[in-house]
């Protein structure tokens, strides 16, 4: 994964944040490499993709991977100086029993 200049990134934390407040995303495998192959992407995204490509290229070497299911899920909240992150679960966390 490359390093990317942190204001590139809280640039578009900040437009994801108010473009999308209450979501969460997740990005697939497929949609991942489709953003690499761009030539203009956001930072955030394009970070994102990165990490997710690294890593998952790693795991495909040992075990078959399903890539429109397979990726990462991120949010962006946009907080003041100070303010905490309270303790949560995700959403959807109760399903993991469910498999």
């Amino acid at each position: 994964p490359y390093l990317l200049p942190v204001e590139l990134l809280r640039q578009d934390a900040k437009e994801l944040s108010h473009r999308h407040p209450e979501e969460n995303f997740f990005l697939t495998w497929t949609r991942a490499c489709s953003l690499l192959a761009a030539r203009e992407r956001p930072a955030l995204l394009g970070y994102v993709a990165e990490v997710l490509d690294y890593y998952i290229s790693k795991i495909r070497q040992r075990h078959p991977i399903d890539a429109c299911r397979c990726g990462a899920e991120f949010w962006v909240k946009a907080r003041q100086p100070g303010e905490a992150i309270d303790f949560h679960w995700d959403k959807d966390e109760a399903l993991r029993n469910a498999f």
